[in-house]
């Protein structure tokens, strides 16, 4: 045990020196103007041509798919499609995509409106739909825990045996299979309900799979892409883009993963990684949105980063910031000595060198 709290004490004396410097440079920053985006046509070249209306069908219904399969389409495939439906004369569909230039940056949510079969929420409550419809009411906890492992697993096969381990750990091989046939059974049925000729859970060479030819979209999957594209834009000094990207990343994040499931702990070690990951997400929105004066979010930001983990010491330094930036130096002292507690009672360390320097220069300067 004391091994593992020394390991937490010297992670956070690290990312607490690091967050420094990054506020020591939005300090110095303050007010500066940002890099110059160049930005290009990526559809100047692109000509479509003229084909019979079955190819044209088919290249649509292929960009359609590339489309749900990424969740976000890139500039490119979102101008190819639009090119598409304009040879095909389907200028219907066109409303559900925004033009090249303006999608640049934008959440893909806003820019189209993926058609999915299955839509699953697994980032807080459970929720999910079948064309729009709730999956309702659900046979067995247990039915609803293993849709949940197939979503999250359905890039690929799965064993039957990683099945029987995760949701069966402590029973006999004939028990946990018998569990597991009564399990699928009842997903099956469910899922048949909506449609009857499909058959939604494959079984094959001893695995399971939901049907690979089912378009899925999953919240966990928009996170992570909205998590990338923000980190991506961020690294590459387009700071609108990635509040952008940030932004949607912390409205898809609705709590915890599998929040509140009790079939084992096989999703543990992803719900861990997810948290520390949104906890990174929200650090960098409040310190893009005090780069930009905007204390009035990044206050708010900073408030749910520090509700998350309230050990992250960068946390407190980013709201003592948005306190200074707000004119509010009493709130600043409570700040700090709501870090100081924070720090002594759950890791029983001092706050680092870096928060007292910046405690005393934000006080300093008044």
């Amino acid at each position: 045990m004391l091994g593992r709290w020394g390991s937490l004490a010297e992670t956070s004396k690290r990312r607490r020196e690091w967050g420094f410097h990054w506020l020591k440079a939005i300090l110095r920053r303050r007010g500066s103007v940002g890099r110059r985006q160049i930005r290009h046509d990526p559809v100047r070249h692109l000509h479509v041509a003229a084909a019979p209306a079955a190819a044209l069908q088919k290249a649509i219904a292929a960009h359609e798919r590339l489309v749900g399969d990424l969740i976000a389409a890139t500039v490119v495939e979102r101008a190819v499609l639009q090119k598409l439906y304009q040879s095909a004369g389907l200028a219907e569909r066109m409303g559900g995509l925004s033009s090249a230039s303006s999608a640049v940056g934008h959440p893909a949510a806003d820019a189209f409106d993926v058609r999915s079969e299955i839509d699953a929420r697994l980032l807080g409550p459970f929720e999910v739909s079948y064309r729009g419809r709730a999956l309702a009411p659900w046979p067995s906890q247990r039915a609803a825990s293993l849709l949940k492992f197939l979503l999250l697993h359905r890039e690929r096969p799965v064993r039957r045996e990683v099945v029987m381990d995760a949701f069966w750990p402590g029973s006999t091989v004939k028990s946990a299979r018998n569990n597991l046939n009564v399990t699928v059974y009842q997903l099956r049925q469910l899922l048949r309900a909506q449609e009857p000729s499909r058959t939604h859970i494959v079984y094959d060479a001893g695995t399971y799979r939901i049907d690979p030819e089912l378009c899925c979209r999953v919240d966990v999957d928009d996170h992570a892409h909205s998590v990338a594209q923000g980190h991506l834009a961020a690294d590459s000094g387009d700071g609108p883009a990635a509040i952008k990207w940030y932004r949607e990343a912390r409205r898809l994040y609705a709590g915890p993963l599998l929040e509140g499931d009790t079939s084992g702990d096989w999703y543990i070690e992803t719900q861990r990684r997810l948290h520390f990951e949104h906890c990174a997400v929200l650090e960098r929105l409040c310190a893009l949105l005090l780069d930009r004066g905007e204390a009035g979010e990044a206050l708010t930001v900073g408030d749910e980063l520090v509700g998350t983990d309230p050990c992250r010491e960068t946390g407190h330094q980013l709201l003592m910031v948005a306190y200074a930036a707000l004119d509010q130096p009493q709130l600043i002292v409570q700040q700090y000595r709501r870090c100081e507690v924070m720090l002594r009672r759950d890791l029983s360390v001092e706050v680092s060198e870096a928060t007292v320097e910046l405690y005393r220069a934000l006080l300093g300067r008044r």
